[in-house]
């Protein structure tokens, strides 16, 4: 397995360092397909050295020599993130918490590095390296082509009634965390097994990544003129959708139709008709699916996927009763009297969760608001809706600056309400590893948006 992973480092070494952008771009993407059990080295007390973040440090140093090629580039850019001053507010925040907090500072720097200081690191990298509309959209191009391999390899699942990717790397996990291992574990959770999941550790995380990516395709399509690619993200927009519904995912269905349908209000009548059409499309062959003897197994899918109400013991796909999510907001709240404030440090509900013995149940901690009060306290819960609220704001009153870019508005357009469905999904359901997809296709979108915007302004003085 090490020399698989040394291939990998190698060949994506050598491909970033001889054009940084692409292998950006590359990265991006290849982290769709990288598991938390990829570890490389399990260094006691340390974060799990993965594969993942080998590949992340490797940018990190050729962002460095990007950096020194560009000086006169680098001061002014970073200037101009609308979230740098949110960013810095949290990265020294979350620094100072860990001496504070009861948790001990060793167990804290795991959670530390990957929620906070990469994951935020990367954002910064992203929107500070970017430098045109071309290569955004490249970016975009690439992200689609490997969301198309999911959701093809995600319909091979169902078909085969195996995973052989998830299994092999299960197989392949040793003294990993519980909870990793239980994740890829998808034959022994009744909550996992007969969904879709694809390359994914959870099928709910997958429902929430394709949640996510669907409106920003959706943009694309209805700004090309290239019948190939028009074909292309008509037959992806359909194989999304029939993803996300046989994931089984209630949390992430809401999250389509918040962050996608709610764009109607922006677009015309004939485009409404064209989205329509699809979508009746796809639950036509839904019904057609659960109504085939050969295709029968779907129907409870579908059924329980939507008719949310019904009693989840009868079902073979089993979900939290709305009971137990009281019972985890409950015991949540006991949690949090205790530090209000500062919070109970990094992994503390990691830690609840992977002692099952604990004598205050929070279950999943099925909402990321659980996980913030617990960890974080009421500064936590703060920071981030002001994270939240910055990017809400920005691309709300993104209008102002009479853009002509049809693809810029739109993308603004999607990152608003995909942030809208994004809360309601994280709200209901938990964070589940969506996060760092989150905070990168804003990136992406934000600064797509602010160059048309430099562009709008320098074409206005010529103009002068």
């Amino acid at each position: 397995m090490l020399e698989l992973y040394i291939l990998i480092t190698i060949f994506f070494t050598i491909f970033l360092f001889n054009n940084y952008i692409k292998g950006l771009s590359l990265y991006i993407s290849l982290n769709l397909f990288f598991l938390s059990t990829m570890v490389i080295l399990n260094i006691p007390g340390f974060p799990l050295f993965t594969l993942k973040r080998l590949l992340f440090i490797i940018v990190i140093i050729r962002y460095v020599i990007f950096l020194q090629k560009n000086r006169s580039f680098t001061q002014n850019k970073l200037r101009n993130f609308f979230l740098m001053r949110e960013i810095k507010l949290i990265i020294v925040c979350m620094s100072l918490l860990m001496f504070i907090t009861p948790m001990p500072i060793e167990e804290q720097i795991k959670g530390y590095f990957s929620s906070v200081l990469e994951l935020f690191i990367l954002i910064i990298l992203i929107w500070h390296s970017f430098r045109t509309e071309e290569e955004i959209f490249s970016a975009f191009k690439l992200l689609f082509f490997s969301f198309f391999i999911l959701c093809i390899y995600g319909i091979y699942n169902k078909l085969t009634g195996s995973n052989p990717y998830i299994e092999y790397f299960r197989s392949q996990a040793i003294e990993m965390e519980k909870t990793s291992i239980i994740a890829l574990i998808y034959t022994e959770r009744t909550s996992i097994f007969g969904r879709f999941q694809s390359f994914m550790y959870h099928p709910i995380s997958y429902g929430g990544y394709l949640a996510m990516i669907f409106p920003y395709l959706l943009i694309f399509y209805l700004n090309t003129s290239n019948k190939f690619r028009r074909s292309f993200y008509s037959i992806l927009l359909v194989i999304l959708m029939v993803n996300v519904i046989f994931t089984n995912s209630r949390s992430a269905i809401i999250f389509l139709g918040i962050s996608t349908f709610s764009i109607f209000a922006f677009i015309s009548k004939n485009t409404r008709r064209i989205i329509i059409s699809i979508f009746v499309i796809v639950i036509v062959m839904l019904i057609f699916s659960s109504m085939t003897p050969i295709l029968k197994d779907y129907s409870s899918i579908i059924k329980h996927s939507f008719i949310f109400w019904e009693d989840v013991e009868q079902s073979i796909m089993r979900g939290s009763s709305l009971e137990s999510r009281w019972e985890q907001i409950y015991n949540a709240l006991l949690l949090f009297k205790e530090h209000p404030i500062l919070g109970n440090g990094f992994g503390k509900t990691k830690q609840l969760i992977d002692h099952t013995a604990i004598h205050r149940s929070i279950g999943g901690a099925e909402s990321y608001w659980i996980t913030l009060m617990i960890d974080f306290g009421i500064i936590g819960v703060v920071l981030y809706i002001l994270f939240f609220f910055k990017i809400l704001k920005f691309t709300f009153y993104h209008k102002k600056n009479n853009i002509k870019n049809d693809i810029a508005n739109g993308l603004m357009k999607a990152t608003f309400f995909m942030t809208l469905g994004y809360l309601v999904f994280i709200s209901a359901t938990g964070e589940l590893q969506t996060f760092s997809f989150f905070c990168i296709l804003t990136a992406l979108s934000t600064k797509y948006y602010f160059i048309s915007n430099q562009k709008t302004k320098l074409d206005g003085e010529h103009e002068l």
